[in-house]
């Protein structure tokens, strides 16, 4: 189905709009009042006026840095300003949507007083207000400590003293592309010389830059790879003290690692830069046990933010305080403990055993569809019922700071337009690009909104509405909004929670409550996972529901098993691992309705000009917000695969083409098309027509 491209809405174009250089960071006079409260209350102390400009000129200078790997950290007093200012919600998303384009100002709570960052921010303050802060008191000098230098010799010996003891994991995060989009900045934890040394021996490095035990003579240097025109490598560059920039590129030639002084991110780790030429190289080696990069950058940007704890915390307290049942056995914690910057899940303290409650939420803390709905009665019933759940959900996050439930605070400081159907006007245009105007899955990716638009009388322009349809669209179940619940993440080889009640079928949860029970025995430490389209009340998606609309409706592709519908081709297929196991390294296709070779002659035509799109992701797009164009290359590779796992499958083809009518009904894979017997499918023969 092709849609036509709407230009651009006023909301759109706001969004767009930059912080002039020249411009200061606003206040509005409430936002003054409610952040001096706030720092009043947390430090029994008066804020002067001076604190507040000085803090509005930290934030300049973190608006305008963006997302580089040197950020600037604050002086304490200005960091305590930053919480009272984060505390209150509202106030502080307000502030970030009219002067950093709507994206959250992330705190980083391990940056403040790190005497390399505190400098960098010392140095951006100069360049930016041509001289050096005058209040000391809020600006304490930094100090440099004469062992920082005479001690351990040089920056890069310094650094090495602190990889006792680490943990071998590799990488922890990918921060931004630069140089021409020739370099992946990764963040990476200094014990990896084994590692590293692995990556030599791959790429070939030469011989006498090692010891005699085959290890790199220093820890963080210059790799280089083969030039071009096929001259012989290069020796290795000595440490280079100053960031790299594109004429020490050009010097040192591309395919490097490179670890600086002023890219080290703090005592624990460091950073390297590589070219995606050796990036691919690290990938293809299994042994290093990569961690998925970007699995959740997907769905939100992933910068360390102490104030989510803080809020979840909070959260959980009003939850069990008000007659909420969270089983002790369980915390919410990072996915990797190690890794501030990795998403959250649940997690068992203790095993749990099958058939034990995990939660149950009480229907009056949860969001629920609003009495008020007079003026959608002629609307479906699950539209008019959406309606009242997307206004539910404005009441409450539009409340004052002091009425607001920690629950929306919560949802308020959730990441916003992550999904396709919420991304700027030039994201979808190139996505429909790639689907070829929805050729592919997923498709209607404009639904979410316009129907809401439409059906609801939505206010478009509003950016609080418009993320109350993205958190019913994502996070509700049902109609529902239910705290804690919502936090499980999704994998549908893992799923080990079930519902203990069916609203579908008009279980009493009213009164009963929203239980969740464990589905199997589950083990101390392990993570808790849900399925969105194959849970125990998800019957209504077992079909329909796969990757592609996982991804539509979530924002993330999610791993292995996956479900993929092409109705174009009449080709409908699962993925997953061999033996459902990770181990294997290979992956089967389980063909759920009989492949015809028109049909999967259509696929290879779309596999073929997906091979020509993929060449975008060497250009410059500069006008698709970075974070768009992760999650699209991030499906681009899945929606790729899958057409090559299916075309290389070597699956016995058969003449007659299947028509599916309105139903994909096949029983959670159980039981496949051929065998569906009075069901909707049905056999019809080509008759010359180009299109199935």
């Amino acid at each position: 189905m092709v849609k036509n491209k709407s230009t651009e809405s006023k909301k759109q174009q706001s969004k767009r709009a930059k912080l002039d250089p020249n411009e200061q960071p606003t206040l509005t006079e409430d936002e003054k009042r409610v952040i001096l409260i706030q720092y009043q209350k947390q430090h029994e102390s008066d804020s002067t006026d001076t604190l507040l400009e000085e803090y509005l000129k930290f934030m300049k200078i973190k608006i305008n840095e963006k997302n580089t790997v040197e950020c600037a950290a604050p002086s304490k007093m200005i960091d305590e300003m930053w919480h009272a200012h984060i505390f209150s919600t509202k106030e502080y998303q307000q502030f970030c949507e009219r002067n950093n384009n709507g994206v959250f100002i992330h705190h980083d709570p391990s940056m403040t007083d790190v005497p390399a960052r505190y400098r960098i921010t010392w140095m951006r303050y100069v360049e930016c207000f041509k001289s050096e802060p005058k209040d000391r008191a809020v600006w304490p000098m930094y100090e440099v400590e004469e062992e920082e230098y005479d001690e351990y010799g040089d920056y890069d010996d310094y650094a090495a003293s602190f990889a006792v003891n680490s943990k071998t994991l590799i990488f922890i995060a990918v921060y931004v592309a630069s140089f021409n989009d020739l370099l992946i900045f990764i963040k990476l934890k200094l014990c990896v010389q084994k590692a590293i040394n692995t990556i030599l021996q791959e790429i070939g490095a030469p011989q006498e830059n090692r010891s005699a035990n085959g290890a790199i003579s220093s820890p963080y240097t210059v790799i280089s790879t083969r030039r071009k025109q096929g001259r012989t490598r290069d020796p290795f560059y000595p440490f280079l003290l100053n960031p790299p920039n594109a004429t020490t590129m050009r010097t040192h030639d591309i395919g490097i690692f490179c670890r600086t002084h002023g890219r080290c991110i703090g005592w624990a780790h460091t950073t390297i830069v590589m070219n995606k030429q050796l990036f691919r190289i690290m990938h293809l080696l299994g042994s290093l046990h990569l961690l998925t990069i970007a699995a959740a950058a997907a769905a939100s940007e992933t910068v360390a933010n102490d104030a989510q704890d803080v809020l979840i915390t909070d959260m959980l307290n009003w939850l069990r305080a008000n007659g909420s049942f969270i089983n002790d056995k369980l915390q919410i914690r990072r996915i990797d403990p190690d890794d501030p910057t990795s998403p959250r899940g649940i997690f068992a303290l203790e095993s749990l055993e099958e058939g034990e409650t995990v939660c149950n939420i009480p229907w009056e803390l949860m969001i629920t569809p609003s009495e008020n709905l007079d003026s959608y009665l002629e609307l479906p019933e699950s539209e008019r019922l959406d309606c009242g759940t997307i206004n539910a959900v404005i009441k409450e996050i539009s409340k004052s700071e002091s009425d607001m439930t920690p629950y929306g605070k919560y949802l308020l400081s959730q990441p916003r337009a992550y999904t396709v159907g919420f991304w700027s006007e030039e994201g979808q245009k190139l996505f429909w690009e790639m689907t070829a105007d929805e050729k592919l899955p997923p498709i209607w990716i404009e639904d979410l909104l316009e129907e809401w638009e439409e059906y609801c009388d939505g206010d478009g322009e509003n950016d609080d509405h418009v993320h109350a349809v993205m958190l019913v669209k994502t996070r509700a179940d049902y109609q529902y909004l239910v705290p804690f619940y919502d936090m499980m993440n999704h994998n549908n080889g893992k799923t080990n929670v079930a519902h203990k009640y069916d609203p579908y079928k008009g279980d009493p949860i009213d009164k009963t409550g929203y239980e969740i029970v464990t589905s199997k025995p589950i083990l101390a430490g392990e993570e808790l996972f849900n399925s969105y389209n194959h849970c125990s009340i998800c019957q209504h998606y077992y079909d329909w529901f796969g990757t592609p609309e996982m991804f539509l409706h979530f924002g993330f592709v999610e791993g292995y098993p996956q479900r993929w519908l092409f109705d174009f081709a009449r080709v409908k297929f699962d993925l997953d691992w061999k033996d459902g196991d990770e181990g294997t390294g290979e992956v089967v296709v389980n063909f759920l309705v009989p492949p015809s070779k028109k049909g999967m002659d259509l696929l290879k035509k779309e596999l073929d000009r997906l091979d020509k799109f993929g060449q975008k992701r060497e250009q410059s797009n500069e006008e698709v917000p970075e974070n768009e164009l992760k999650s699209l290359w991030e499906y681009y590779d899945a929606l790729y695969d899958a057409l090559r796992y299916a075309l290389e499958s070597n699956a016995t083809l058969v003449d007659d083409v299947w028509s599916m009518g309105d139903g994909w009904w096949v029983k959670d894979g159980t039981l496949k098309a051929e065998d569906v017997g009075e069901h909707c499918v049905r056999q019809w023969k080509e008759n010359g027509n180009d299109e199935l």
